[in-house]
């Protein structure tokens, strides 16, 4: 279990520390997957672009003129294969990584809202009532994860 659930103390039973640490590993994870998904996206365009510049000052400009010439290039030239490789690769890549990023969205959202559901079962007394704000602000200013509201 991670040191700061651990540091809740006594005010927080062993089910929602569970809990906490859950929600808290699927936000890991999700951020994960969009830092990954950012990384792919980001290097599609870059090998865009590499493509664009490729064919435009080593095929179109030196055989602009001449169709057939321009056609062979771009036919025998390896390096726009690797270029079109990459980039079918990357597209494929970018849509499994944004499918594990949805369903970690969508697995860390049900359990922090479940944890919102269930906070005046968990925390029933008043004194528990006070310390559930702090571990809420805790998770919300250490770990970026809001347990205020239901919504985003």
């Amino acid at each position: 279990m991670e040191k700061f659930i651990e540091e809740f103390g006594s005010h927080t039973d062993e089910p929602t520390k569970v809990m906490l640490q859950n929600v808290y590993k699927h936000k890991v994870k999700f951020d994960s997957y969009k830092k990954k998904l950012i990384i792919c996206t980001w290097c599609s365009l870059l090998c865009f672009l590499l493509m664009f510049f490729y064919i435009n000052n080593f095929i179109l400009e030196p055989y602009g003129s001449n169709a057939d010439q321009m056609f062979a290039m771009i036919v025998s030239n390896l390096f726009l294969y690797v270029l079109i490789g990459a980039l079918i690769f990357l597209g494929g890549l970018g849509s499994y990584l944004k499918k594990k990023k949805d369903k970690h969205e969508k697995e860390f959202q049900d359990l922090r809202k479940e944890i919102v559901q269930k906070s005046p079962i968990q925390w029933r007394y008043p004194f528990d009532w006070e310390k559930r704000n702090e571990v809420f602000a805790k998770m919300k200013e250490e770990k970026d994860i809001n347990l205020y509201h239901e919504n985003k």
